[in-house]
């Protein structure tokens, strides 16, 4: 377990978390904005195979999540902690792609009385994929989350992407704008940013060689799609977070 000291929650913030505990087959959270969780609840512990809460505080989702869905989660908190609200999403949740259930996930930012975001607070319920209530399509665009994830460094197409989720083209890009807030191409590049991340912190690959392998055309393309997401060059990146946590 990290000895991180982060952010503290107030006594008031506690006794309302503590209140999570008691509603049965939900998953509760809240990070900082740097992806640290301040709070979870016994669900989240049981569905993670944790035994005390003290061993997921202060830790991150990779540390024992599978990473493939921990790399899509990160994603998605880069848009809450933008001030985006993701509600009632299909998606999978949990500690590895066996053990992963599908789940109603809604995450919204938190925000100070100065109205500035300081982190997330994440809400899960497991959902069954064959309600009739629920969108197919929301399972469909799931399993190409997957599918993005195995090949992001490759050319994928909205039609291919289309033809796997079994819709048209036009359906498969409306209704994945609507479920994650950007376009497939986007989202895809948002992947590439993410995975190259790990690499620019972790091994010593040159920027060119890490660009080429994670699906960049060239290394001024994959440094204005990294600036654009991270807010930094990849060069800056690796300079402050070198062979440090992501």
């Amino acid at each position: 377990m990290s000895d991180r000291s982060g952010p503290k929650l107030d006594k008031r913030v506690l006794a309302i978390c503590q209140l999570f505990d008691q509603v049965s087959g939900c998953q509760f959270w809240i990070k900082d904005l740097q992806g640290y969780y301040l709070w979870v609840n016994s669900g989240f512990l049981q569905n993670f195979h944790l035994n005390r809460r003290e061993e997921a505080i202060g830790r991150r989702e990779g540390d024992f999540s599978e990473q493939s869905l921990a790399d899509q989660h990160a994603i998605d908190d880069a848009l809450v902690y933008a001030g985006n609200s993701i509600v009632n999403r299909v998606e999978k949740l949990g500690f590895n792609d066996h053990a992963a259930i599908w789940t109603l996930t809604t995450k919204l930012p938190l925000v100070s009385a100065s109205g500035k975001v300081e982190g997330l607070a994440g809400l899960a319920f497991p959902v069954n994929p064959q309600a009739a209530s629920l969108n197919p399509s929301s399972f469909a665009l799931g399993n190409l989350i997957a599918y993005i994830r195995a090949h992001y460094s490759e050319s994928i197409t909205n039609k291919q992407l289309a033809r796997l989720a079994h819709m048209s083209v036009r359906t498969l890009e409306r209704c994945f704008s609507s479920a994650f807030m950007v376009t497939p191409q986007q989202y895809i590049k948002q992947m590439r940013v993410r995975m190259a991340s790990h690499a620019l912190a972790h091994t010593d690959q040159s920027i060119a060689s890490i660009a080429n392998s994670h699906g960049f055309s060239d290394q001024g393309n994959f440094v204005r799609n990294f600036r654009q997401f991270m807010g930094e060059t990849p060069s800056q990146f690796r300079k402050k977070h070198r062979n440090g946590p992501l």
